[in-house]
């Protein structure tokens, strides 16, 4: 009774990928709060209660701790990464108020985007409503990619996401994602680099360690010591084929 069946048009709005599905899904919903969770998900039986608290203080909008289900060294690499990003950067929504979503006319008014979550978030705290960003063991658990082609497609989907932020968003998010190359530059000029990579390296460790008390999740030691230069180079080269291969395959479709 409480679910219901709908169908789904291939192109409202000029939307593409999941924001034109979640559009016409949140302009059928008569609930006051929205709450998104992708397909490949696994919740804590108190997840939802859990998300929904921080909204009776006042909060707008909640964005939720998501976990990478870990099998391998690969997706060890991925959770790391996963959790210093959500620790430093995300601005996701994984509940948000109906009032706000229309309040800034809803996926509609943002336009074809790849990075949903995070455009629709950043649009409603422009507006000045409150965002929750939670962080409790009562996650998501969502599935790594499991090749280096899945991981590769996932990353340019998100460097077409990042290209759309503002620039006082974007500059210190691409020198946060691809610190290597810039001291591999800045040791052309200067030997002390190293000093910067350890720096960095520490830093995206000390993000790691706060959220992981937090949620009570951890990594294998050596994952957290080589995962931040792993995935800084893995952006990197995203950035640098990003002129090239600006095409985005979601669910099969090439967008």
């Amino acid at each position: 009774a409480h679910i219901q069946l709908c169908s789904i048009h291939p192109e409202y709005h000029g939307l593409v990928a999941r924001s034109n599905v979640l559009a016409q899904l949140a302009k059928k919903s008569q609930h006051k709060k929205l709450v998104f969770l992708d397909a490949d998900m696994q919740v804590h039986p108190r997840w939802l209660r859990s998300m929904v608290a921080p909204t009776a203080e006042g909060y707008n909008i909640v964005s939720g701790y998501t976990e990478v289900k870990a099998y391998d060294w690969l997706g060890n690499f991925q959770k790391f990464d996963s959790m210093n990003v959500i620790m430093l950067l995300q601005a996701g929504a994984d509940i948000i108020s109906k009032k706000a979503y229309e309040a800034v006319g809803g996926y509609e008014a943002i336009g074809p985007t790849f990075t949903e979550d995070n455009d629709i978030t950043l649009a409603a705290v422009d507006r000045g409503y409150l965002l929750f960003q939670l962080a409790v063991p009562y996650s998501a658990k969502t599935l790594p990619m499991r090749s280096w082609t899945e991981l590769y497609k996932q990353r340019n989907r998100w460097m077409q996401g990042a290209f759309k932020q503002p620039l006082f968003r974007l500059i210190p998010l691409l020198i946060s994602r691809v610190f290597v190359l810039w001291v591999a530059l800045a040791s052309i000029y200067n030997e002390s680099a190293l000093g910067m990579l350890v720096l960095f390296t520490w830093a995206d460790l000390g993000g790691y360690l706060i959220l992981s008390s937090k949620v009570n999740s951890r990594v294998p030691f050596y994952i957290a010591i080589f995962a931040p230069v792993f995935n800084s180079l893995l952006d990197t080269f995203t950035l640098l084929s990003y002129p090239w291969n600006k095409q985005v395959v979601w669910k099969g479709r090439k967008l």
